[in-house]
């Protein structure tokens, strides 16, 4: 069965990404220690920024994700410093060195809390 447009629900970015809590991701990032070290680029921001331009753009990339993490939007919706920003360069060593397993927690909590339905 074919869904026509006006049958679609839309949600927004930040109703999508409130389903797993702030707190609930500050504390697997505390768990997995994926900020250790880090200035910026924390677990959660990472989180939201890749979500968010998974959703958001039609061609999802490091330049991308730059422009995205460095506006004033993006900030306003995830509560970012402002003063905060990033180069796509650094966002691709984030990446490379982030633990994967923060990843996982935050795909096992969502899927094990909305299988259910």
């Amino acid at each position: 069965m074919q869904t026509t447009k006006s049958q679609k629900k839309n949600i927004t970015v930040k109703e999508l990404l409130s389903v797993i809590p702030d707190d609930r991701i500050s504390s697997l990032a505390t768990n997995s220690h994926v900020d250790y070290c880090t200035k910026v680029l924390y677990g959660r921001s990472v989180f939201y920024m890749i979500h968010y331009s998974l959703i958001e753009s039609d061609c999802t990339s490091l330049r991308t994700m730059e422009y995205i993490f460095n506006s004033i939007k993006f900030e306003f919706l995830f509560n970012l410093d402002q003063s905060k920003t990033v180069r796509y360069s650094f966002i691709s060593e984030r990446l490379f060195v982030m633990d994967v397993s923060f990843f996982e927690k935050l795909f096992e909590h969502f899927y094990s809390h909305h299988s259910q339905f």
